[in-house]
C-alpha cells in the first residue's frame, strides 16, 4: 500500500527530476538520528544510532 501511494504522489521526493541522482540518495540515506541533530542542540554522540532505542544505564 505504501508503495502504491509513494508511487502516486507526485511530491515524493524520488519523482522530482530537478534533485540529482546524488541528491536522492543522501536523502535515502539520512537517518532519523541525522535531522534530530542537526535540529537540535545536541551532538551524534548524545543519540543512539536506533533513536527508538534507549541507552541502558
Amino acid at each position: 500500500q505504501f508503495d502504491r501511494i509513494k508511487r502516486g504522489d507526485r511530491y515524493w521526493f524520488e519523482a522530482m527530476p530537478a534533485l540529482s541522482n546524488q541528491e536522492k540518495q543522501t536523502i535515502k540515506n539520512t537517518t532519523l538520528r541525522d535531522i534530530l541533530v542537526r535540529n537540535t542542540q545536541y551532538s551524534t554522540s548524545q543519540f543512539n544510532p536506533n533513536v527508538f532505542i534507549l541507552p541502558e544505564d
